[in-house]
């Protein structure tokens, strides 16, 4: 009898050395062949830790919640009749997190100016009178100085609290 033939696996995403902002959702999909079977499973790896396995192709895991810190990925494929082969390395990092904030001050004829601290991109401000209901009421876009505010005229006069949010676009 021959020699069973080993598989072939590739990661094929994420690529290598790549960063992500935390926490991220990882979504690891890796190629795998056999030339004389079939593959049984493909298993995820981050270091020593196996993550997950998939036994259909396209052959993926998705690691959810993935926090600070440098991370190798590799996958193992194993064959039908019980080969292992192991894919090259990955390296990816998952960086801290830039901080965001949003505050809010009182202007002259009871206009508050809402001022956001983020990472650049494009931005929708939100309002609430109660914090459940939230509507879109401002976009905003924040470039490389890492801060926009504007101003909002709608502002209840007295008596009436109206809170702010911004989630990126």
């Amino acid at each position: 009898t021959p020699a069973n033939a080993l598989p072939v696996v590739t990661l094929t995403s994420p690529t290598n050395n790549v960063s992500f902002t935390p926490p991220t959702r990882l979504t690891i999909t890796a190629n795998a062949t056999d030339s004389d079977g079939t593959i049984a499973k493909v298993e995820f790896y981050e270091g020593a830790n196996k993550l997950g396995e998939d036994t259909i192709q396209p052959y993926e895991f998705v690691w959810s919640n993935v926090g600070v810190g440098s991370y190798r990925l590799i996958a193992r494929a194993i064959d039908s009749l019980g080969g292992t082969a192991d894919s090259s390395a990955v390296n990816v990092t998952v960086g801290q997190s830039s901080p965001f904030t949003i505050s809010a001050s009182r202007l002259p004829g009871n206009a508050v100016r809402i001022s956001v601290s983020a990472p650049a991109g494009n931005y929708t401000v939100q309002d609430s009178t109660n914090l459940t209901s939230w509507s879109d009421a401002f976009s905003l876009t924040i470039g490389g100085t890492g801060s926009s505010t504007v101003d909002d005229n709608r502002a209840p006069a007295s008596g009436g609290r109206l809170f702010y949010r911004a989630r990126k676009n």
